[in-house]
């Protein structure tokens, strides 16, 4: 009787197992960070960049994998980070209307000023170009997926 009882025990035991790592592996869980505060490019890579949370928590990642700040469940693919569009921008000394950029490189907020730093890649400059933009209206902020922590 003994016996019959500590196998269906480890019967038991064994099937439990079985079922946490099948709905484990068959339920992956993307780790998506915000980056609330910047997004830039590492220094020295073109396909990496650095992160930093609205909570101030720095991570380092891939760049195809930020997508456009939609929200967290947007694909980076098809809403890329470059894809992010800011609205009433204007180039350092300038004092006309703001204008709308996409194109963007990299992302840095300041929550003191209100005002978002970017850099833009636009076509026909042979340079990056420099904004400022009002913090009114651009509410999106990227999100990356699969982020390695770096603080």
């Amino acid at each position: 009787m003994f016996e019959k009882r500590a196998s269906a025990i480890t019967r038991a035991y064994v099937i439990w197992i079985a079922i946490i790592y099948y709905v484990q592996v068959s339920e992956p869980r993307l780790s998506v960070t915000q980056c609330g505060t910047f997004i830039d490019a590492l220094a020295g890579s073109k396909d990496r960049v650095g992160c930093e949370t609205g909570e101030g928590t720095h991570h380092e990642c891939d760049r195809v994998k930020c997508n456009s700040g939609l929200g967290p469940e947007s694909d980076p693919r098809q809403h890329p980070f470059s894809s992010m569009v800011f609205q009433n921008c204007s180039p350092p000394n300038y004092s006309g209307p703001g204008k709308t950029v996409t194109n963007i490189v990299s992302m840095h907020v300041d929550y003191t000023t209100e005002t978002i730093a970017i850099q833009a890649d636009e076509p026909g400059h042979p340079r990056l170009s420099f904004y400022e933009c009002s913090w009114r209206g651009n509410v999106f902020r990227p999100y990356c997926q699969d982020c390695t922590r770096i603080d």
